[in-house]
């Protein structure tokens, strides 16, 4: 009896201490359950965060090689540029030399606004092709809305191109009447030197200049006769042969 108590008493003992094993390998594989829910939960949040720049990028890049921001506000500001232009040769219209240097610096801005317009050109091709290869719009107004939108882009590129260009070549056919403008100024200032250099000839003080040389001119004249008749006289035996000679000759 007494050595069968002990023996029940460690039988007893075993399965208590495989309950406790048991409970504690249940709250670890919860434990691990959390933190794999939690750590999927931030890889989910993570990658929606990410995903939002993705999805942007490749509209903003399309947009920039469909139409470019800085060649169409080079273009602009080169059309203000022509109108300062236009008010320093007004302000400067009496100033021949001012003038002058006024038409070199527009002659380098018309080869500025050229050099602008041709490298739009290329945009507004690569814009025409897609617009080619997207064909017309169905007639029963069937087009998907992806490619809708696609062409709506596309159209709008290409007229902000095609206004770029025209806008730049307005810009260089009224740079070219601001400097006919500039020549004609000039032309018009020489003229306005020319009279001012010379005096009318009904004008009294033109009158009494030439009143005040009278007396120069009487005495050059004098001079000038003087030295003709002695010339004729040391020379009068020639001067009567060769009249003979030429009468001779005639007769």
């Amino acid at each position: 009896m007494a050595n069968q108590a002990p023996s029940q008493r460690g039988s007893s003992d075993k399965p208590s201490v495989n309950n406790r094993v048991g409970y504690h390998m249940r709250i670890c594989v919860k434990l691990i359950r959390f933190c794999a829910l939690w750590l999927l939960i931030g890889l989910g949040l993570s990658t929606a965060v990410v995903a939002q720049p993705i999805d942007v990028a490749p509209q903003t890049k399309a947009a920039t090689a469909l139409y470019p921001p800085s060649l169409t506000d080079e273009v602009d500001r080169q059309s203000k540029e022509l109108e300062r232009f236009q008010k320093a040769v007004e302000r400067l219209r009496k100033n021949s030399a001012a003038l002058e240097r006024q038409q070199a610096l527009i002659e380098d801005f018309v080869g500025r606004v050229e050099d602008t317009k041709s490298r739009l050109e290329p945009f507004r091709a690569s814009v025409d092709r897609q617009l080619q290869n997207l064909g017309d719009p169905p007639k029963d107004g069937s087009e998907g809305p992806v490619i809708a939108s696609e062409r709506e882009k596309l159209a709008q590129a290409r007229s902000k191109l095609t206004d770029a260009q025209q806008a730049s070549d307005l810009t260089i056919f009224r740079s070219g009447q601001l400097v006919q403008r500039i020549q004609n100024l000039q032309l018009s200032n020489f003229s306005d030197g020319i009279l001012q250099r010379s005096q009318s000839i009904v004008s009294a003080d033109h009158w009494s200049k030439l009143w005040q040389a009278m007396p120069r001119f009487g005495i050059q004249l004098s001079t000038i006769a003087e030295l003709w008749l002695s010339t004729v006289r040391a020379h009068i035996v020639k001067f009567a042969i060769v009249i003979l000679l030429a009468l001779g000759a005639f007769i």
